[in-house]
């Protein structure tokens, strides 16, 4: 089910893709896990059900980050409101999961802002992005996560 406010305007602030050798399903997993969360994005995280809160839970390295989850689609949809407890934010991000082909899942990461951003923030997240699609595509394809800072 997809609330009203989920339908995203057409042009995100930025978006990141990537492609993996590995099925749809498994490539969902990766993303929505808590087992394999607390490994890609540095801590224990929990996706509720849409209009429920999702938490990824403080680390020594990383804030809380705590909103709602817009949108939850499976196989391949997940939108979830961006923010860190000390700094609410009104984006979002969408996850797209999609099968390309041979067995080769795309998944692509878009960051839907609300307001303007400076350049620099739009670059670094960007980067962010990039990397932290970087985790996940290691270890489904190796079945080893990247080594920290990742």
């Amino acid at each position: 089910m997809t609330p009203p406010d989920a339908n995203l305007p057409d042009r995100a602030g930025y978006a990141a893709v990537t492609y993996f050798k590995a099925p749809i399903e498994r490539v969902r997993r990766v993303f929505t896990d808590p087992a394999d969360q607390a490994i890609n994005f540095g801590g224990k995280t929990e996706i509720g059900e849409v209009g429920e809160r999702w938490i990824r839970l403080a680390t020594e390295r990383w804030p809380a980050i705590t909103e709602a989850v817009l949108a939850k689609e499976p196989p391949g949809r997940l939108v979830l409101i961006w923010g860190f407890d000390a700094n609410p934010s009104p984006d979002h991000v969408e996850f797209l999961i999609e099968p390309a082909a041979n067995g080769v899942t795309r998944v692509t990461i878009k960051q839907h802002h609300s307001r303007d951003w400076p350049e620099d923030l739009t670059n670094g997240a960007l980067q962010g992005w990039n990397a932290l699609l970087a985790g996940p595509k290691t270890l489904v394809e190796t079945g080893t996560p990247l080594p920290a800072p990742f």
